[in-house]
């Protein structure tokens, strides 16, 4: 879950409980997230100022960071290609790029 400070906070869904905390950034409200289907530990957030991070949530520290200047504001939904080797950004205005990631 994004928090408006720039947290992300991970769940448990089945026993509710928070079971990782990825501290507050500097990209300001987190709208969107999304895990690497083949990599459990590997998360994605997108926010306000229109970057991406990818983050390690074992270690709570984002491996790599990239604002996409295609979009045109904040980014509100992230996906996965199947591959995993990049992920569709969509911006609040429908606005879209594709992002390879290592």
């Amino acid at each position: 879950a994004g928090v408006n400070n720039g947290a992300v906070l991970v769940y448990d869904v089945v026993t509710r409980r928070c079971v990782a905390k990825i501290p507050p950034s500097t990209h300001g409200k987190v709208f969107a997230v999304a895990f690497d289907p083949s990599h459990s530990d590997r998360l994605l957030s997108g926010a306000a100022d229109k970057s991406i991070k990818f983050w390690s949530v074992a270690s709570a520290q984002a491996a790599e960071a990239r604002t996409e200047q295609k979009l045109t504001s904040d980014v509100r939904a992230l996906e996965f290609a199947a591959d995993s080797s990049s992920v569709v950004a969509t911006d609040s205005r429908g606005g879209q790029d594709q992002v390879k990631f290592p």
